[in-house]
């Protein structure tokens, strides 16, 4: 069963959450790749086929903002 943009929604807000906690135990942008990509392996796989491009994208963003502040 797909799951839907609302709690789509919520996975990545809880996700995006975690991040500062996620580059502090992971300050090596590697590692902090590895860690986020176990996280948002859960979402990935919750998108439907309509959703996999928008979560992807916004996984995406959610990581490349957070090595950018690095």
């Amino acid at each position: 069963m797909q799951t839907s943009r609302a709690e789509l929604e919520r996975m990545i807000a809880r996700l995006a959450a975690l991040l500062p906690a996620m580059r502090a135990e992971n300050p090596d942008d590697s590692d902090l790749m590895i860690a986020f990509a176990g996280e948002a392996d859960v979402v990935q796989d919750a998108a439907g086929p309509a959703d996999e491009a928008w979560v992807h994208e916004r996984l995406s963003t959610l990581l490349s903002v957070a090595i950018a502040e690095h």
